[in-house]
């Protein structure tokens, strides 16, 4: 006879805090990473990703043991059922309403009458991307470093449903608070990229009850089958993680000059001709009293992660280098190459992670970075906008080189905040205490106006000066 006479089921609404990059495991001829989409077209969150980052949470908070009694697990003859059942996140349309199923007929207009499904779905075809490219010791462009990713814009809505069999007494219970509690920790991020400023979820509701199946059959069987539908589900008001927080950074930078980050293709500035180089602007989805409204394109600036990232990386290695008396003097030149990477540095390892079967570094499993932070969004008015044009001089006539005349837009006079979580080490005993002094050095740097970032450095351009102030979490 089953013990699992309870039935404790949560309906979520989870926003996109940053741009959701969610991929199919393969590519198409034109871009590198294409989303995963269900039966209409639309992008859609599969219930094994979801799984899988609940689970993965779960053990790293809780113990590996606690992960397994409730997932389950396989060990040769011996085995357990899981407990919980995660659906498929469903998108939600511009008023909050979730399109689950196939769509046929009339029914099927929804797909482009609504305009952020009609923006959803029409990624497919002309899809937003990021481009990203990695930087090697020189400051340029890493050998196929280069790469790009589809996602989709911050700000969308996914309805999805988490479901746990019991037997009704206060462990479970304890249990099931606990697993919706993860759901809002920092560390809980969906898809590809989640350690550059990608897949970061917030929780806008969770709606839940707990059906006694001895009892309340015909309760449960009132329940209505879309994933967004909570009518006869109760209001959850705490969600808040209290163990396994990360150590937070927040930076507060103000800009001594000009600063442009990533490469748009949308011009902020009038004139005659269009700048050969413009910042980085993304759409993203804006809601007020429950309707989404897909911003301009000119609406955002763009703080990616990635760019703030890559010159912390690079700073860290110097900084960690230097405490750990290693110089170049004392280096072979193919060694100098390779100073600031995971294969010859440990605070690069600790902190911003190695990928897996790199032999270089000896590991088959590959290690998730420590440190992680969300892309920032600006809002952007053409005041802040400035148009600077550059020409190369022929130092034989004194007159400008053929071809080389280009202009560029640049930020003047905007800043942006950014917090930057450092996950607890997953070995404490094996960590490298110089990462973390290397880390602050490098933090400091940034908020003193030593270290840039974006494009222009040569040219003064990216360097900011601000604050940098450090929580350590208070824990349960």
């Amino acid at each position: 006879m089953t013990t699992r006479t309870h039935l404790h089921i949560a309906r979520l609404s989870l926003e996109c805090a940053t741009p959701l990059s969610i991929g199919t495991g393969g590519s198409d001829e034109a871009f590198d990473v294409e989303l995963v989409r269900d039966a209409n077209g639309l992008p859609a969150i599969p219930g094994s990703s979801l799984t899988g980052v609940i689970r993965h949470l779960l053990a790293r908070v809780h113990g590996d043991a606690h992960s397994r009694s409730l997932f389950g697990f396989q060990d040769g003859g011996e085995g357990q059922v899981s407990a919980v059942e995660v659906s498929w996140g469903c998108i939600q349309d511009s008023m909050g309403r979730t399109v689950d199923g196939l769509l046929l007929g009339a029914a099927r207009n929804r797909l482009d009458d609504d305009p952020l499904l009609r923006f959803a779905r029409g990624t497919a075809d002309t899809p937003v991307t990021r481009e990203r490219v990695r930087i090697n010791h020189r400051g340029s462009a890493a050998n196929r470093g280069k790469f790009d990713r589809a996602i989709l814009p911050a700000g969308y809505r996914f309805s999805a449903e988490i479901a746990m069999w019991s037997d009704g007494t206060d462990l479970p219970r304890e249990d099931w608070s606990e697993l919706l509690a993860l759901l809002s920790h920092p560390e809980m991020r969906l898809g590809g990229a989640t350690r550059s400023g990608l897949g970061a979820i917030s929780i806008e509701s969770i709606h839940e009850r707990t059906f006694d199946l001895r009892k309340e059959r015909e309760a449960f069987s009132n329940l209505a089958r879309s994933v967004g539908d909570t009518s006869t589900l109760q209001l959850r008001t705490s969600t808040s993680a209290s163990k396994g927080l990360p150590a937070t950074f927040t930076l507060d930078l103000e800009p001594r000059h000009f600063w442009r980050i990533g490469r748009g293709d949308q011009p902020l500035s009038r004139g005659e001709k269009e700048a050969d180089d413009l910042p980085r602007l993304e759409r993203r989805v804006v809601w007020t009293n429950g309707v989404g409204v897909l911003s301009e394109p000119t609406e955002w600036l763009l703080v990616p992660w990635s760019a703030v990232k890559g010159a912390i990386a690079h700073r860290v290695a110097f900084h960690h280098n230097r405490l750990s008396g290693r110089f170049a003097d004392d280096m072979e030149p193919d060694a100098i190459a390779t100073y600031d990477k995971a294969e010859t540095n440990e605070a690069i390892r600790d902190l911003f992670g190695f990928a897996r079967n790199d032999r270089r570094i000896g590991g088959q499993s590959g290690q998730a970075g420590r440190l992680a932070a969300n892309d920032v969004f600006v809002r952007i008015d053409p005041v802040h906008v400035k148009l600077l044009s550059h020409n190369a001089v022929d130092r034989f006539t004194g007159g400008v080189r053929k071809h080389m005349l280009f202009s560029e837009e640049v930020i003047w006079g905007l800043g942006f905040k950014m917090k930057i979580m450092l996950f607890p080490s997953r070995e404490p005993e094996h960590s490298d205490p110089l990462a973390d002094k290397a880390l602050r050095m490098a933090l400091r740097d940034l908020g003193s106006g030593t270290l840039s970032i974006g494009a222009g450095a040569g040219d003064g351009h990216g360097f900011f000066q601000g604050s940098v102030v450090s929580e350590v979490p208070n824990e349960q």
